[in-house]
Parts: structure tokens; sequence; C-alpha cells
């Protein structure tokens, strides 16, 4: 069994760029394509919608949803977690800070929301790689500590392994048992660089049960990412046990509350 713990669709299949076909009948195809089994979607409000992902999933059967909320928004999580989750169409939460305008100046609601979530047992994805505008303001890696500090019943699964900041990620992670990391496109986008060799170094310290496979197609695609991963674990010293905790079996474990 194969997991992208980390995909996305768009409804404009030139949704990330003139370049990417960010079609849900590309994805699918290059899923099959691999040798891939299953893939969370993520739905990043407004531009990628609940309804609409939600809405592929069932069309789907190899994809899982999760939710997009809004912290900057309290009415309507609860709704939204009730209506997606609570309904069983979604099995997670997506928080995007730089894309959906929050940081760390919003803990105490990102905190709220995340209460909420954690109470319907499903993981909470927060993207974590920094750039652009809001690269100083954020701050998502030292957001994910304190929102796992402050609620330690939920899973939370940092994106990127926390992109250009890897190793302040490591630290993050062995200090809350809470949080993992996936490893969505970071190792592409440092490809032959010290933050590469530092991801390497920060897996093998953080050991393959905290670590989840990811694409973060269209960004990348599936079957280019997952040899990606299988040469980190390889350079990690994985076991094939190893492998199987991080291609499948970490992002089953986070699932098995609401995923039958």
């Amino acid at each position: 069994m194969i997991i992208d713990a980390h995909t996305h669709i768009h409804p404009d299949p030139h949704g990330f760029g003139l370049h990417k076909d960010a079609s849900v009948e590309t994805l699918v195809t290059n899923l099959r394509g691999a040798g891939i089994d299953k893939a969370v979607v993520l739905a990043i409000e407004p531009d990628i919608g609940n309804a609409y992902v939600a809405e592929k999933c069932m069309e789907y059967p190899e994809l899982i949803g999760f939710v997009s909320l809004d912290p900057l928004s309290p009415a309507s999580v609860k709704e939204t977690l009730c209506s997606y989750v609570g309904g069983g169409s979604m099995h997670g939460v997506k928080l995007h800070p730089r894309r959906q305008g929050f940081g760390i100046d919003n803990l105490h609601q990102v905190i709220q929301l995340v209460e909420h979530a954690s109470a319907y047992n499903v993981p909470i994805l927060f993207d974590a790689f920094p750039y652009g505008d809001t690269y100083y303001k954020v701050q998502e890696v030292r957001l994910i500590h304190e929102v796992a500090q402050a609620v330690p019943q939920a899973d939370i699964i940092m994106a990127h392994a926390g992109g250009i900041h890897v190793m302040d990620a490591l630290m993050v992670v062995k200090g809350n048992r809470n949080v993992v990391v996936d490893v969505s496109f970071t190792p592409f986008w440092f490809a032959g660089s010290n933050i590469y060799k530092d991801l390497v170094f920060v897996l093998r310290k953080l050991g393959a049960n905290r670590i989840l496979h990811g694409s973060d197609s269209p960004e990348l695609p599936p079957g280019r990412a997952l040899d990606d991963t299988l040469s980190l674990c390889d350079q990690c010293g994985f076991s094939e046990s190893d492998k199987s905790l991080v291609l499948s079996g970490n992002i089953q474990r986070l699932l098995s509350g609401t995923l039958k």
C-alpha cells in the first residue's frame, strides 16, 4: 500500500500555473501509473473549495479529502466541520497560513480552531513552506509548535518538513509527540543544497514513524516524488518495514479515527 499524503486538484486545470495540470483526471491517472493506491487531496478555500474536493473524492474512491477551515472566520468552523467531517465526506483538516492570511499573530484563533477539529479525531495539516511577502510574518514552524503545545490531543502534520526551516522542524517534532512531518516538495526544491543534507539528517533523527510520504502534486508528479521519498529512506538507512510506515502506515494510523 502506498498513500500520497499531500496532493492538490483545482477546478481550473491551470490553477497552479500554465505548465502544471491540476485536473483531478490527471492526478488519478498519474497515481495509477505510479502504482500509488490512494492520495490525500487538500482543499484550500476559496480557490480550491471544500464542495469541489468532496465531490471529486466521491467520484474517485482512491482520493481522501481534507477540509479547508479559516481561523479568521470562527463562526464558520463548527458548521464546516459538522457538514464535511461529521458528514463523512472529508477526513482531515488543511490549514494554509500563507494563502489564507493568518499567522503567529492569530495564535488564539488557530488554537480554538484546532481544539474544535481535534474533537473529530482527524489529522490537521499545516502548510509549512515559508516564502514570499509573508516570509518573516507567518512563522509557520513556531505556530505549529505553539498549537501542538496548547492542544496536545490534536494530531498535527507539518507539511514540507518545515521547508527551509528543517532543523527547527526537527526540534518541534521531537518536542511534541503529536506532530509528524510530510516530505512533500522540499526534497525537490532543495536538491543539491545543504538543506537537503540537513533534511536527511532530520529524518534519520526523527525515525520512520514520524514521517509521511507526499508529492505536493501538481507541483511535482506523484511518481517522481515517490522516487524522492524512497531515496530519502535509503539515505536514512530505513528498513522495508520503516519504508512501509513512511509510505502508508503512518497516515493510515492518523486517519484511523475517521476513515473506515
